[in-house]
């Protein structure tokens, strides 16, 4: 396993905000997650946007209003 697997994944919510920022997790741990994180406004795509990570499966249980890379 990749040690990005373990990197540090942030869900920061202020009063109706909520942002998740997911380190550099791979699609491994996003299908883990997926389930976990609940409805996002922010994503901070994970991966520095490689093709490793972020796939549609997360965004689509996420449903973020906005992502950065």
């Amino acid at each position: 396993m990749s040690p990005n697997e373990n990197s540090v994944v942030l869900r920061v919510t202020h009063r109706c905000f909520r942002a998740l920022l997911t380190g550099d997790i791979g699609m491994r741990t996003e299908e883990v997650l997926a389930s976990h994180v609940g409805k996002a406004d922010l994503l901070k795509i994970a991966h520095h946007g490689s093709s490793g990570s972020t796939d549609e499966k997360f965004l689509k249980a996420d449903e973020p209003r906005l992502a950065v890379i």
